[in-house]
């Protein structure tokens, strides 16, 4: 894989407010793409792969690959409506295109697996200057934004380096209680390792890195240092869709503020007078480290499309079978309560990729976890969990990078355990007693321990974890 650029020190780190900002806004109801199609909030219209958005003299903005948009509403003129980026004000109220189909990498979440997606709706920006960009979306804090460096296309295969990013967002509704500080101010940069700030660890969502269950929705902006010389940034929304105003650049970083409406009525009736808030303030920047090479334990789940009794939770009806009987879909919430010596327990949601439940527990390396099927508020060892679905068996000594396959849960009996058998995360194999030679790719691959004690698999002289990321060619 070709080198990654990605700047640094090379671009003053100073923010100016007079710094000039080029911006321009994706298309809206009454545009057109290309081929003449007028977009509006009714029909998808196909969009091709590297279809232009915008040309600017900074930047330019591609569709990244074939899929459909409709023009969808922003934020209505209510509390916050409005984020300034440096000299240009950016106005959410107005309604943009958004895609419809969630990016994935290899039918996985690019940010759990890091690795830059192959399809579905994201955008691709190619930039002339060193600086920054800036990516005003309507936010959820609950998403997971990625943006990827450096991305190299070759035989239908998408590489590229995960980076770090400033994620700042204000709700339109407010209140410290309410959606964080200060008055629903959500303010995360991810720092990665290295000059080049490559991220070695998932980014975290917001809500999580603040330790809340923040979901409403915010007017806000992706801040990313960029060069000329990285090929190509693919931008996006993982398990979503990015619902994105426009994009803008500046050679220098610029302030970014909410602005407050001086003359809101709330529901009631009460005039109510919002500050702006100053979002880049380092005073209310929480550092998210992402560093260090994560943790992840994953555990596989069966098809998701059953038959007339559902292995997870609360089903949904799905259509019939061939014979008549109902289809049903299995809606899986996933979480793992995890445990080790000298650690407090803890609960940890999951996050869906393919068809594997990921699980990011920091720096263990040797833990226990229970992995339990729906919401999951609490837990009293003489009660079990708070929730109304199932549970496994205690899993003792888990070692890091483990994968796991659970069955055998009967919606109907939340009463019985599920049963757990380890797998081997490259094949999916059920694992066994020893490391035996395995095929993959019609080449031979060998399992052996590295020096560091871990799990990898060799191939055509190609090293990779026992995830399946590469670690060295």
């Amino acid at each position: 894989m070709k080198k990654i650029f990605f700047l640094a020190a090379a671009v003053a780190a100073s923010m100016s407010m007079m710094a000039a900002v080029e911006f321009h806004y994706l298309p809206t109801a009454g545009d057109k793409n290309a081929a003449g199609v007028e977009f509006n909030t009714k029909d998808k219209v196909t969009v091709p792969a590297g279809e232009n958005f915008i040309t600017g003299e900074a930047f330019e903005v591609y569709n990244a690959y074939e899929t459909t948009y409709k023009v969808v509403g922003m934020m209505t003129d209510t509390a916050y409506s409005h984020l300034q980026i440096g000299d240009v004000t950016v106005d959410y109220t107005v309604q943009r295109i958004q895609g419809q189909d969630n990016p994935t990498a290899g039918a996985g979440n690019p940010v759990i697996d890091m690795k830059a997606p192959n399809k579905g709706a994201c955008f691709k920006v190619k930039v002339k200057k060193d600086g920054y960009l800036y990516v005003a979306v309507k936010s959820t804090p609950n998403k997971q934004q990625f943006a990827f460096e450096g991305v190299v296309e070759s035989n239908g295969t998408v590489a590229g380096t995960m980076v770090g990013f400033q994620y700042l967002t204000m709700s339109h509704n407010t209140g410290a209680t309410e959606f964080g500080n200060p008055n629903g101010g959500i303010c995360v940069e991810y720092k990665g390792s290295g000059e080049y700030n490559e991220l070695l660890a998932p980014p975290a969502m917001p809500c999580t890195v603040l330790g809340g269950n923040y979901t409403i929705n915010g007017v806000g902006v992706l801040c990313l240092p960029v060069h000329k010389d990285a090929e190509t940034y693919i931008i996006g929304t993982a398990g979503s869709k990015m619902m994105a105003c426009g994009f803008g650049f500046s050679e220098e970083k610029v302030e970014v503020k909410a602005l407050g409406s001086k003359n809101y009525t709330d529901k009631d009736g009460n005039a109510q007078n919002f500050e702006d808030v100053v979002l880049t303030d380092q005073n209310i920047l929480v550092v998210s480290d992402c560093s260090k090479a994560p943790i992840m334990l994953r555990a596989k789940i069966p098809a998701e499309t059953l038959d007339t009794l559902a292995v997870w939770n609360t089903a949904v009806t799905n259509g019939t079978n061939a014979d008549g009987s109902v289809k049903l879909k299995a809606s899986v919430n996933m979480t793992g309560y995890v445990w080790a010596d000298g650690v407090d327990p803890k609960f940890i949601a999951m996050s869906k990729s393919g068809d594997y439940y990921v699980l990011q527990v920091d720096n263990l390396t040797k833990f226990n976890c229970i992995f339990l099927a729906g919401k999951v508020t609490g837990w009293k060892e003489e009660e079990g969990y708070k929730g109304n679905y199932g549970q496994t068996e205690d899993i003792m000594g888990i070692e890091a990078n483990a994968c796991y396959q659970i069955t055998n849960f009967d919606a109907n009996n939340k009463d019985q355990k599920c049963k757990v058998v380890a797998l081997d995360c490259l094949t999916g194999e059920e694992l066994k007693e020893g490391f035996e030679n395995i095929e993959m790719e019609g080449a031979k691959a060998v399992k052996f321990i590295g020096n560091d004690g871990k799990l990898y698999i060799r191939c055509n002289n190609v090293i990779y974890n026992a995830l399946g990321t590469i670690i060295a060619e």
